[in-house]
């Protein structure tokens, strides 16, 4: 209940304008990190996460009061959660603290985007080739440089390399060609199996 709780959240934040959740933002808060703080469920606290990273999106500036309610904790996720397992905890936890970090700006996420570069930097180190944590990475490294613009500056001999790397990575996309009317899938052909 918890994880489709934390999904709605998601879900109405996505159209909804900053003004309709403020109102209920310290009892939204307050409700998700207890649900975070004694869930055992990685899926649950995934799903927290996900709110967490689109009231900060939604909300901009107003978000910096949770800020430190929140970001030591996900600092704290990157840091220690490293089992396989953990995973996609791990990259919902890259998403979360970048977008707290661009939602309430340079001021008040740049000592705390040292300490998350240095995370993202040894964790990309370390991936497996099927890990979607990479993609993750690369996402917040992005969010990271948009927030803190020219700041982000001593962090290029470190990332360029690994941006390089991966626009050389061979893909295992093929592309063909599939002439009109060879189509077995053809979906328009379902419709013929309908009962009126």
């Amino acid at each position: 209940i918890a994880a489709h709780a934390a999904h709605c959240v998601v879900n109405f934040l996505e159209d909804a304008q900053a003004d309709y959740a403020e109102g209920y933002l310290d009892e939204l808060v307050t409700k998700l990190l207890l649900v975070l703080q004694s869930s055992q469920h990685r899926f649950v606290n995934e799903d927290v996460l996900a709110a967490f990273s689109s009231i900060a999106e939604n909300e901009q500036l107003q978000f910096g009061r949770y800020y430190d309610r929140i970001v030591p904790y996900l600092k704290h996720v990157l840091a220690n959660n490293t089992d396989k397992a953990d995973r996609m905890l791990r990259a919902k936890a890259m998403e979360c603290v970048t977008l707290i970090g661009m939602s309430v700006g340079k001021e008040h996420f740049a000592n705390d985007a040292n300490e998350v570069m240095q995370i993202l930097y040894a964790s990309k180190q370390r991936l497996e080739a099927d890990d979607p944590q990479a993609q993750y990475i690369l996402q917040a490294w992005a969010r990271i440089g948009k927030c803190l613009g020219a700041n982000f500056a001593p962090y290029l001999p470190h990332v360029v390399p690994q941006l390089l790397e991966q626009v050389a990575t061979q893909t295992d996309v093929t592309v063909s060609d599939i002439v009109a009317g060879e189509d077995d899938d053809n979906d328009d052909d379902d419709d013929d199996d309908v009962d009126d």
